[in-house]
């Protein structure tokens, strides 16, 4: 029944924390003790979920893998500790505490090592979910790159196509032009030369962004303020706007 009631809340779990959580409310629940899941960090050692001041343990202590008989525990400090996994899967550490008052049983036992079998199941499901994710999120950003690149082509194809128009019409027949034509392409030519201006400058910005020499910092302002400057920019570039 125990292990039935943890596999049911480790079904709903999809972080690590999730799971500790769920650890820890069955351990107060059937063994009245403290349970704690113990994560590797990336900068190296262990990360304790519910966060505790746990002794310090070294992971060639599991390297072997479970001995004849199942897991095996190892005590330090008041504290026992059983392998989630072994060797180079080895998701993690189940920690319970122990006292000289208090000793655990055999059934005790047999029930933290079965805790131990799920949760390792878990916490694996768990870095796979995260791993789909991750790549879930990698091809939707590059299909949003890839969208943005055929956008920005166009954009910058078109400011070019007009400049370049503009330019070949007055060095191929500069006679044939009257005065306003010639200040017509002339026109052309600065205009769209300042719109592909702007493209490269906010195609900058966006590189910064991405890479993080910019922050953003957020700051509440009035909408009234925000539409006005738009349409006031609009208009600087397009003339009166009618509503």
């Amino acid at each position: 029944a125990a292990l039935l009631m943890l596999g049911r809340d480790l079904a709903r779990t999809a972080h690590p924390s999730e799971v500790a959580e769920a650890l820890a409310r069955l351990g107060e629940r059937l063994l009245h003790r403290r349970l704690h899941l113990m994560l590797r960090r990336e900068e190296g050692g262990w990360e304790a979920l519910p966060p505790a001041d746990l002794p310090d343990l070294d992971p060639e202590s599991f390297a072997h893998g479970p001995r004849e008989g199942g897991l095996e525990p190892v005590f330090r400090e008041g504290h026992a500790f059983l392998p989630l996994g072994h060797g180079e899967s080895l998701e993690g550490i189940l920690c319970v505490e122990t006292s000289p008052g208090r000793p655990l049983g055999e059934e005790d036992w047999e029930l933290l090592r079965g805790f131990a079998v799920q949760v390792a199941l878990a916490l694996e499901r768990v870095r796979w979910l995260e791993a789909a994710q991750k790549t879930k999120l990698e091809n939707e950003a590059e299909r949003m790159r890839s969208a943005l690149l055929g956008s920005i082509s166009h954009d910058l194809r078109t400011p070019l196509a007009g400049i370049q128009g503009a330019a070949s019409s007055l060095l191929l027949a500069p006679e044939a032009l009257d005065e306003p034509t010639r200040r017509d392409l002339l026109a052309m030519i600065h205009d769209e030369s300042e719109r592909l201006n702007r493209l490269l400058t906010n195609l900058l910005d966006l590189t910064r962004l991405e890479s993080g020499a910019i922050r953003v910092q957020k700051e509440w302002h009035p909408l009234e303020e925000v539409v006005g400057a738009a349409l006031r920019h609009a208009e600087t570039l397009h003339g009166p706007i009618r509503a």
